[in-house]
């Protein structure tokens, strides 16, 4: 099933940034998104029939952030070629991965982007403020600068789901894109088409990249997020999670045993209970699999590395182990808590990256294979005065210095 959609790149001139561009006090030319075939020039203005661009030296103090896409999806290899054409130019530029269309669209009426790829779909919803924007105005400072390429929206789905048509999708849990992105829309406008509303599915939204590993990598079960409060996170902390998790369509509570004991966590305890449902996990990998592909299962599916170093000893210690008959064990992974990776100062999710395995041991008692990556000490280090230093009972037998 394949609808033909056609993908606009979008550009938000403010009457400041469309002087800038022309570089005199004429007014910008670029097409709004109904005639964005007609292939103006945004880069320069007409004045009594002449044309004039930037100068070279004018060109190399503005910068221009162009907003792509995922980096699983083809926006972002296309929008950074765009970016380095600009700076072949002489601008000065950065291509940004974003969630695609409808972060895109927001960027530029932000004032966060200057040029974006989106689908028309939505550039022209958001134009018009109808269908994903109706409610929130006309974005009337969107204009296209060219039509790239006709694209199709395809439905993917696994061997043995039973799903062979759109109409088979009712009841079923279908990824349906990032919230608010061009892929979302694009889905709500084909289920619309069958008579299918949201209600009708289980939505996940999930950019595409994202989906497909649901499917292929993940454990395929559903998830809530738990912001495990402390007395001192501010409100504004807390409201930032929220409102990413919202954006996601990811279920979000707020958890306070750390303050309130049991009480503080029965807000949470019932949105899972509200989530759950009888289906099995999908696990990242046999336990028949040689231990050395089990790591490297979860370095790849999981952590998105692009592949696992192993030290001689370590390697030495994989193979005793597996001539032992460990080699079925499931592997437990000890590494820094501060990035996906082995690197703590590579915080965050980062991609691009190598697993460093160090050292392996045998928790044999408990039934599974440490895997030690990095720097890092598997016995939780002390404070320089440990928190037993300040904990006392007085005559009356109340303690005091927990907290």
């Amino acid at each position: 099933m394949k609808l033909k959609k056609l993908l606009s790149l979008a550009l938000a001139l403010s009457m400041a940034l469309s002087l800038a561009a022309c570089g005199n006090g004429g007014s910008g030319t670029a097409s709004t998104p109904a005639s964005s075939g007609s292939g103006s020039d945004a880069s320069t203005s007409q004045s009594a029939g002449e044309v004039k661009g930037l100068t070279p030296e004018e060109r190399s103090k503005e910068f221009i952030t162009v907003g792509t896409g995922p980096t699983s999806g083809i926006y972002f290899p296309i929008g950074g070629a765009f970016a380095t054409a600009l700076k072949d130019y002489g601008y000065q530029t950065s291509a940004e991965a974003t969630n695609a269309t409808g972060q895109n669209i927001q960027n530029i009426l932000n004032g966060d982007a200057e040029i974006a790829i989106a689908m028309q779909d939505a550039v022209m919803q958001a134009y018009t403020g109808t269908g994903a924007y109706e409610g929130k105005g006309e974005a009337s400072d969107l204009r296209a600068l060219m039509r790239l390429w006709p694209n199709y929206v395809q439905l993917v789905t696994v061997k043995g789901t039973g799903i062979n048509s759109v109409a088979d999708l009712k009841g079923k849990r279908v990824g349906v894109g990032a919230a608010n992105s061009g892929v979302e829309i694009n889905a709500r406008m084909i289920l619309n088409a069958y008579g299918i509303t949201y209600d009708d599915i289980t939505p996940d939204y999930l950019a595409y990249g994202e989906a497909i590993d649901n499917m292929k990598n993940g454990f395929g079960l559903p998830v809530v997020v738990a912001i495990n409060a402390f007395p001192t996170d501010t409100a504004e902390e807390q409201a930032y999670v929220e409102q990413v998790c919202a954006e996601q369509g990811v279920p979000c509570v707020l958890s306070e045993v750390f303050a309130k004991g049991g009480e503080g966590g029965k807000a949470l305890a019932e949105k899972v209970l509200d989530i759950m449902e009888d289906r099995p996990i999908q696990y990242t990998y046999p336990l028949e699999m040689p231990l050395k592909d089990k790591i490297n299962a979860i370095a790849t599916k999981i952590y998105r590395a692009d592949g696992v170093n192993y030290s001689a000893a370590a390697s030495k210690t994989l193979a005793e182990l597996t001539e032992l008959g460990y080699g079925n064990l499931p592997v437990c992974i000890a590494k820094t808590q501060y990035s996906f990776s082995d690197n703590a100062k590579l915080t965050g999710a980062p991609t691009g990256f190598t697993m460093e395995v160090r050292e392996v041991r045998l928790a044999a008692g408990a039934g599974f294979v440490v895997v030690i990556c990095g720097s890092i000490m598997t016995m939780p280090g002390l404070p320089k005065k440990p928190a037993a230093v300040s904990i006392d009972v007085d005559a009356d037998g109340k303690i005091t210095g927990l907290f």
